[in-house]
């Protein structure tokens, strides 16, 4: 009888170890949303905390440079910018890319992927 209830607790536990792995292999749940706030450049930004009118011109050239792009939300939350592959979608994506410290309203897929926020942009406004 032990020996039958210490197997049926191993079964148990690695029935829930995989229904756990199989759980975060799934594609992350993501909704469509709109934010407003800042463009940056996500170089300067993680690795200084720079942003802002100050900054803006440094933004604009790292941002020519190829460094990533992000949005400093006006709740105080930072997110990469990601570009639509759909037809026609990626010009918003360019856009930002050229609004560099601008304040911009930004439509699109809010994604959580191992702990990083990304928003893949549908359409984007300056403000």
């Amino acid at each position: 009888m032990k020996r039958t209830s210490i197997l049926l607790a191993g079964a148990l536990a690695l029935g829930l170890a995989g229904f756990a792995v199989a759980a975060q292999s799934k594609a992350p749940a993501s909704k469509t949303i709109t934010l407003k706030g800042e463009v940056l450049d996500m170089d300067c930004y993680m690795n200084e905390g720079a942003h802002g009118k100050d900054h803006a011109s440094c933004t604009v050239m790292c941002l020519n440079e190829g460094a990533p792009v992000g949005l400093l939300a006006t709740d105080g939350k930072a997110y990469f910018l990601t570009a639509n592959e759909a037809k026609g979608m990626k010009k918003h994506y360019q856009d930002v890319r050229g609004w560099g410290g601008d304040q911009v309203s930004i439509t699109g897929v809010l994604q959580v992927r191992n702990g990083l926020t990304s928003l893949r942009i549908d359409d984007a406004k300056q403000l």
